[in-house]
């Protein structure tokens, strides 16, 4: 299955969304973000900088 790139769906939003569209996206980035934020803070405070590397290199093989 191939995911639809960004410009491939803003053609198919409406031109007077396109703003919405992208706050949005903005919104769930932005949400995606804090908790990934708070995680890699707490691992690096408790286990170090190897460990929250090693856990970021995981979770991109994912």
């Amino acid at each position: 299955m191939k995911i639809p790139t960004l410009p491939q769906k803003l053609n198919s939003i409406p031109a007077n969304l396109c703003g919405t569209a992208f706050g949005f996206l903005n919104l769930a980035v932005g949400l995606a973000l804090l908790p990934a934020s708070l995680l890699a803070g707490g691992l690096w405070q408790t286990l170090g900088a190897e460990a929250t590397l090693i856990t970021g290199s995981l979770f991109a093989l994912a």
